[in-house]
Formats: structure tokens, C-alpha cells, sequence
């Protein structure tokens, strides 16, 4: 199944999504996640999206982001990061969050396995990841092309998705 297909089947079947884009933006392609967050947020402003997604720049400490998930109480929770997949770079893949522990970039201090374990136990959020195959991960080095790339396709994916969800019509109302 194709990245986006999954990730638009899931925004479709979700009532509540929060968006994390994980990075650390001087470090080249580790920027990813947290560009991808940046340029959706402010594609969002642009819309009325009632409430249905939040989009976190989360940067290097995702964890520090775990009471506002708790209170939130989202069901669908997608992380963003640069992954090293063994992909061609700028790759996008859908990842169970279970797999990423031994793929995504450790520029951040909790493995992402961990977090999203622990946001699946007290919220009963499902977690879902994208990983972009990273290139260059070093400090002050700009991102690659292909990387990117990917970072706008992302955004563009995912507020059409959120776009598309708010469009359809609710159930069991006129």
C-alpha cells in the first residue's frame, strides 16, 4: 500500500488528529519532520479546520509534547521524521510506530518506539508514522533536494487530506 494511501485512510476514519513533525532544523535533512509541520500549520491558517487537527513543531524532544496529547486526546497521532530506511533519499514510507525505533534519526532523546507506545497507552490514540529517507545529517548542512522535495509533497498531501475530511459529510446528519 502506498504512503498515501494509508495516511489519508486513516486522517479519513479519525475524529480527532494531532501531527507531530520531529527534527532538529540544523542538521540538514533531520529538518524534515519539523519543516513538514511548519509549512502545514500555515497552510491550515488558511482554513477553517475546526479543531480536528493540531500540528506540533516538536523538534528534537517530541516527549515534551505528551501532557498537551493527554489532555487533547487525540485518536490519531502521526509522527513526522527523517528515517534511514535504506531508501533512495527523500523516500517517503509509512511506518507502524513500533518499527521506528531502529529507523528514525536519534536527534531526538526518546525513541520514537517509546513515545508512541506510551501515547497509545494513555490516550488509546493509534500512532502512525512517515519516515523521509534522510541523505545528509549534519549540523549547519543544508537539506538535500530530494528531502526537500518530499517536506513540500507532505504538506500538500496532508492538507488536502484534512481538507478532504472536513469536506465529507458526518454521518447520521442531514
Amino acid at each position: 500500500m502506498e504512503w498515501t494511501d494509508a495516511v489519508a485512510s486513516a486522517v479519513e476514519a479519525s475524529g480527532k488528529l494531532m501531527i507531530f513533525g520531529i527534527g532538529n532544523e540544523m542538521m540538514g535533512d533531520d529538518a524534515a519532520g519539523s519543516l513538514v509541520a511548519r509549512e502545514l500549520r500555515m497552510m491550515l491558517q488558511e482554513c477553517d479546520y475546526g479543531g480536528f487537527a493540531e500540528v506540533l513543531v516538536a523538534g528534537t524532544n517530541p516527549e515534551n509534547f505528551s501532557g498537551l496529547v493527554r489532555n487533547k486526546k487525540p485518536d490519531l497521532v502521526l509522527f513526522i521524521d527523517a528515517a534511514d530506511m535504506g531508501r533512495p533519499v527523500g523516500e517517503i514510507a509509512f511506518l507502524n510506530h513500533k518499527d521506528m525505533h531502529s529507523m528514525m534519526h536519534s536527534t531526538h532523546t526518546m525513541p520514537l518506539s517509546f513515545l508512541g507506545d506510551y501515547l497509545e497507552k494513555i490516550t488509546g490514540a493509534k500512532v502512525i508514522a512517515l519516515g523521509i529517507q534522510a541523505g545528509q545529517i549534519q549540523l549547519e548542512v543544508p537539506m538535500s533536494r530530494p528531502v526537500a522535495v518530499s517536506v513540500k509533497r507532505i504538506s500538500r498531501f496532508l492538507n488536502q487530506a484534512i481538507l478532504d475530511k472536513l469536506k465529507a459529510p458526518t454521518k447520521g446528519l442531514p
